[in-house]
């Protein structure tokens, strides 16, 4: 893997010095310890990632992935219940925006566990990717097997369980170490179901053909995989880059602890060309997902981040594009 550069020491302190600001503000004149700040911006070649604040969400457990449709998105997690551990879930959120237009998620009444005939179908689901050619896939592992299911998003939301929902299911044998599957276009425009191993050594980045998984039993079976490529540990999920071939590894950067984002880029082989590792060492729980939000008129990306705690379990934050900065400070 490639990595770029490090920045000069005197941009990364101007650039800290012009994004970070304190989370809730200055000091107070009694004598008292001022609130916290926010955590330093991260500095990539794409523009310093800057953490804003945090957010409880509540009713899924210990999360485990983010789906965004339209206006919703869905907390999707391992749901406790009298501390026995219950059945997968993913929990429909909206958006509610105060006056300075920070936005907070707030659960909208729907939600569907992951039951058939009131068992278990999806007990620890770790990703839930949309096609419009393929539908929806959800991925579930459990003792290091992981399984992919094609549902009736729609059927299961408006019974609130999975109950006839399931079109079919595939093993996903071929992982060294569960599923988490999304969808990635390739250079060249193949659409692939990429996901890759969480575990501490021999991980790699899978890429399987949508269509040959609508008839297979097993992610083995012939055809399926159609590239690969080793990649870094500790891969809880995948999110889509910004164009292309690009995707972003969401790994912890110990075991099932850290935030670590890495950016990779793939060839039309399949084969990671170029790479950037992005990491929050200020975040210290379990980061177990990622997703990119809107782009505001000042060009600056934002994100939220997931985590398997109970409390402050939601990160904002943005993306600022180095092109904010004096032309000679890039």
């Amino acid at each position: 893997m490639t990595h770029p550069a490090p920045r000069s020491i005197a941009f990364a302190a101007l650039t800290a010095a012009i994004i970070a600001s304190p989370m809730t503000g200055c000091a107070t004149n009694d004598g008292s310890l001022p609130p916290p700040t926010r955590p330093e911006p991260v500095l990539t070649e794409s523009g310093p990632f800057q953490i804003l604040r945090t957010q409880t969400a509540e009713g899924f457990g210990a999360g485990q992935a983010i789906f965004i449709r339209g206006n919703f998105v869905y907390l999707i997690g391992d749901r406790y219940d009298d501390d026995t551990e219950g059945p997968g879930v993913i929990r429909e959120f909206f958006w509610n925006t105060n006056a300075r237009g920070d936005r907070t998620l707030f659960y909208g009444g729907r939600e569907i566990v992951l039951t058939v005939d009131g068992q278990d179908a999806a007990k620890h689901p770790t990703g839930l990717t949309w096609h419009p050619n393929f539908g929806y896939w959800l991925g579930d592992t459990v003792d290091q097997r992981g399984v992919l299911h094609q549902i009736d998003f729609d059927r299961a939301l408006s019974i609130g369980t999975l109950d006839g929902s399931i079109l079919r299911t595939v093993v996903d044998d071929a992982a060294a170490n569960g599923t988490r599957p999304e969808f990635i276009e390739l250079p060249g425009g193949r659409v692939t179901i990429a996901t890759s191993d969480y575990g501490d050594e021999g991980n790699t980045l899978r890429f399987y053909d949508p269509v040959a998984l609508l008839t297979a039993e097993r992610t083995s079976d012939p055809g399926v995989l159609v590239a690969e490529s080793p990649c870094g540990p500790f891969v809880q999920t995948l999110e889509p880059g910004e164009k292309v071939g690009e995707l972003y590894l969401v790994q912890n950067t110990t075991p099932g602890l850290g935030y670590r984002l890495t950016r990779v880029e793939v060839d039309e082989d399949g084969v990671i060309r170029d790479s950037e590792v992005i990491d929050f060492p200020e975040l210290t729980d379990e980061l177990e997902a990622f997703a990119w939000l809107e782009t505001d008129r000042r060009d600056r990306k934002a994100f939220m981040m997931l985590s398997a705690s109970r409390t402050n379990n939601i990160t904002f934050g943005q993306r600022v594009p180095p092109t904010t900065l004096p032309a000679r400070l890039r």
